[in-house]
């Protein structure tokens, strides 16, 4: 949590869009409490007291009662853009957690106060290059059994593009990410990472139509045909083996003893979820198109985006939503210029002249040499 959190009340409630009837119950408040940003809510109950499980609910909605700032709940995107191209850029720290009382679920981690990964390694060490803190996700529990939210308010519609900032640990000791490599994400904005990618209308890579690719590359265009979601892992965002580019080359570092990850932040993208079978198997390494549209009647509202868990020791420093048509921000651009702009504030530089000098340089011109 930044320095210049406050907490923040809160009320929630839900819709009923329940799978039993013992669930089903209308929109009614639930609770108000106070909290900071990165605290555990607690969790709904039904009409008849007993506990409803998130992933259950058609949206989780936040009725914010303070004045909320930088680094508190909701998330609100600025005019500054990478390269013309608008973004969000939202820390991961700020969600709100689902109720956890195993304590097993998500925990903000910092260089300032580490914890101990089970390997013995700091999470996270001093000379990290987090931007603040993280998100972790802690061992234990299973899938869909934790959750984090963000909120999210943006001022410019569009179709944007997911990039995420974030490291990785190993958690069983086997040298390896294989089994830290993947979370659950929501298919569209206030939607959840689990029940309502059933039924979800979107783009789905159809390697019948569209050249196949090899990891680390786009995907072509003309092989996402619309598809309908049916399974609740349909969320599934493998979080490594795309590769991690910079300038068009991708990096896939699976060594947990190489130094890559270990609290080293990289942005990634994957063009695409995996695919599962409707009962939710993994079937190949091409879903539905990781893509999330802003509508024209969405910009300036409050909206979701949740975090599920599937496997741990991902550790989350952000999440960008930019606006990246051709999925093409890291072939053009090297990790360095993104953390730059996005975490640094500094975008869009002025432009070239074809001899190489700024546009606003101040240049003594010589009649002999042409400058």
């Amino acid at each position: 949590m930044r320095a210049d959190d406050r907490p923040i009340a809160f009320g929630f409630g839900e819709l009923s869009r329940s799978r039993s009837s013992a669930d089903e119950i209308e929109w009614r408040e639930l609770a108000w409490k106070t909290c900071d940003a990165g605290e555990s809510i607690p969790t709904p109950t039904n009409a008849k007291g007993l506990p409803v499980d998130a992933h259950r609910l058609l949206t989780t909605v936040l009725l914010i009662a303070t004045v909320t700032t930088a680094g508190a709940a909701q998330t609100v995107q600025t005019d500054q853009t990478f390269d013309g191209r608008p973004f969000l850029w939202v820390e991961a720290e700020t969600a709100l957690l689902g109720a956890d009382p195993e304590g097993d679920g998500f925990v903000v981690v910092s260089r300032e106060t580490p914890i101990t990964s089970t390997q013995g390694l700091e999470i996270l060490p001093a000379d990290s290059n987090v931007s603040g803190t993280a998100l972790l996700d802690l061992p234990g529990g299973g899938q869909h059994t934790d959750t984090a939210l963000l909120l999210l308010q943006f001022e410019t519609s569009g179709t944007y593009q997911l990039y995420i900032r974030h490291s990785l640990y190993d958690v069983d000791g086997n040298g390896n990410y294989g089994n830290e490599d993947s979370v659950f994400l929501s298919p569209a904005f206030d939607h959840d990472s689990s029940g309502d990618w059933i039924g979800f209308e979107g783009l789905e890579f159809d390697e019948g139509v569209g050249e196949i690719p090899m990891p680390g590359f786009a995907l072509d265009p003309d092989g996402f045909l619309p598809a309908t979601g049916n399974s609740d892992n349909d969320g599934w965002y493998a979080i490594r083996d795309w590769g991690v580019k910079s300038e068009g080359v991708p990096v896939f570092d699976n060594s947990a003893s190489s130094g890559f990850w270990n609290g080293t932040f990289h942005w990634y993208n994957r063009p695409a979820f995996l695919q599962t079978s409707s009962n939710g198997t993994f079937e190949d390494d091409f879903g539905f198109k990781t893509e999330y549209v802003v509508a024209p009647d969405q910009v300036g509202e409050t909206l979701s985006f949740e975090i599920g868990t599937r496997e741990p020791y991902g550790v989350f420093d952000g999440f960008l939503f930019i606006v990246d048509d051709d999925v093409d921000l890291l072939d053009v651009s090297s990790q360095e210029e993104l953390t730059a702009c996005i975490l640094g504030g500094v975008c869009d530089p002025m432009p070239l002249f074809a001899d190489g000098f700024e546009s606003g340089d101040t240049t003594a011109w010589s009649t002999t040499s042409g400058r």
